[in-house]
């Protein structure tokens, strides 16, 4: 397995974008999969995760300052699970050692249980809750705040 950053915006848009993806991130007021578009920020990080055979997916790490980095998290069906896990870790294992981030964080709707499993999986606690902050098919949900903090040598 390789995680390798990428700008390969139009690879990101179609993992970003595919169905099984798309559907969960997505909220009732994002635009239709044909018109949402990758975040094109010089300061961000899009790590990508490949085997010889397949494309598993990538994370996207925008700072919120020069130490606290948000996660958006996309892994395509064929990654799910020991290869989603093993790249996760890479790509925290690539985000400490490349960068100066301390915490890395990212916000989940309550209603996506398996990712919330993941996350708390890959080391991720639970730092908060934003109530009735995400609107799916008309309801409204909970963010579930989690994060992680740099491993101390």
């Amino acid at each position: 397995m390789t995680v390798e950053k990428t700008l390969d915006y139009g690879l990101l848009w179609r993992i970003a974008t595919h169905p099984s993806i798309y559907r969960l991130t997505s909220d009732d007021f994002s635009p239709l999969p044909g018109r949402w578009k990758v975040a094109e920020r010089v300061d961000s990080h899009y790590l990508l995760a490949t085997t010889a055979n397949e494309i598993l997916g990538f994370c996207a790490f925008y700072p919120e300052n020069g130490v606290c980095w948000q996660a958006h998290i996309c892994f395509l069906p064929c990654a799910y699970g020991e290869k989603t896990r093993s790249a996760f870790a890479q790509m925290l294992k690539w985000m400490w050692a490349k960068t100066r981030a301390r915490r890395i964080w990212g916000a989940i709707p309550t209603y996506n249980t398996l990712a919330i499993k993941f996350a708390k999986e890959a080391g991720f606690g639970v730092c908060g809750r934003n109530f009735d902050s995400w609107q799916k098919d008309g309801k409204l949900y909970d963010m579930i705040l989690l994060g992680i903090s740099r491993p101390t040598q």
